[in-house]
């Protein structure tokens, strides 16, 4: 969880509608203001890896203008990608709280082929998406996200920035679009939650009560099938891990909920003592495969601070299954060195609710 140490004050603003100004980059890079908090810049690349592209990250701070005394630090860190069953890619990265997050996407129907020219041959034209939890908040008549770039209608405020995450459905049935959730960390109330059904173009409007305990950290989400999307995420009061599921896409999460950690695991994985992580979690990952055992829902969580271990991760986990509600097997040791021990538990999904 990260947040911008900057105090904020605001008076009264009057915001005019002015036409945006957008800048090419050298990858071709679409719907990037002229004003950018980093130079354009394309990188030689190696044998191994293609050039490396600088995708632009718009300064929407200061604000409310380039004159204010009180500034955000512009950033994106701790980024994030996905790329759907269509070969569609998104990366996200967060400002730290307030200052929101930042979606770009690549689509080769809808943006073009991978660059050719010599100097940015291998790199992609992708397009900037955006603030996603800044879309209907700040955004007063264009309607926010995409369509707000370079406006003096964006801020550069959003109710998270702390962390993010985003996942990618399967196509929709009637669209042929797969649908992308994504979650964006404001610590109190929680977390900000929001999807998008044309390839991030617009987002709906974020739900800034998603989980359904305040005060929580660094969530996690993956999804499967059109419209269903888990989110798990650390309890800051309870040190456990929730988790939660969607079946509208990511707009709510109301249809399935339970802890990743049971009771006689919990005092070894979630306490603060030293010798323990208060439940240090890796991402949710659900089974995609066309086995039996398709839907089912994987956490992983750390024991100890520091895992220096080599071991091979040998053992596996094994669930039990009830129809009506969630169930999660014994935690199961992957691996184990000295004191350190890194657990995991893998757990049935919910059933579909109506």
């Amino acid at each position: 969880m990260r947040k911008l140490p900057t105090a904020v004050l605001f008076g009264s603003t009057v915001l005019f509608a002015v036409a945006p100004v957008l800048a090419q980059t050298p990858a071709n890079e679409k719907n990037c203001p002229a004003t950018t908090a980093i130079p354009p810049f394309v990188g030689p690349g190696t044998s191994a890896f293609s050039r490396n592209q600088n995708l632009c990250l718009p300064q929407l701070a200061p604000v409310p203008t380039g004159l204010s005394p009180l500034a955000f630090i512009v950033q994106g860190v701790e980024p994030g990608d996905r790329v759907d069953s269509q070969g569609s890619i998104y990366v996200v990265s967060i400002r730290g709280v307030p200052g929101g997050v930042d979606l770009w996407r690549w689509d080769q129907a809808l943006d073009g082929p991978p660059n050719s020219a010599g100097s940015i041959q291998g790199t992609l034209p992708f397009k900037y998406e955006g603030q996603p939890d800044n879309c209907g908040i700040f955004s007063f008549t264009a309607g926010g996200c995409a369509n707000n770039v370079g406006s003096p209608e964006n801020l550069g405020l959003a109710p998270g920035g702390g962390d993010a995450d985003i996942a990618v459905n399967s196509p929709d049935p009637v669209t042929s679009v797969p649908n992308l959730p994504l979650t964006s960390l404001t610590l109190a109330p929680g977390v900000t939650a929001t999807h998008s059904t044309n390839r991030g173009d617009s987002f709906s409007p974020p739900n800034v009560v998603a989980t359904l305990i305040p005060g929580d950290d660094r969530m996690w989400n993956d999804a499967i099938d059109p419209s269903t999307v888990y989110m798990s995420y650390h309890d800051v009061a309870t040190f456990n891990i929730e988790v939660q599921r969607s079946n509208d896409g990511g707009v709510t999460y109301l249809n399935g909920a339970g802890e990743a950690i049971d009771a006689a695991t919990l005092p070894a994985a979630g306490s603060l003592v030293p010798t323990n992580t208060a439940n240090t979690l890796g991402q949710i990952r659900i089974d995609h495969s066309q086995c039996p055992s398709r839907g089912n829902l994987y956490q992983i969580f750390g024991r100890s601070a520091r895992c220096t271990s080599a071991s091979p991760l040998t053992q596996r986990p094994v669930c039990s299954h009830s129809p009506s509600a969630i169930t999660r097997s014994s935690p199961t040791r992957l691996a184990r060195s000295g004191r350190r021990t890194a657990l995991a538990i893998f757990s049935r999904r919910w059933p579909r609710m109506t």
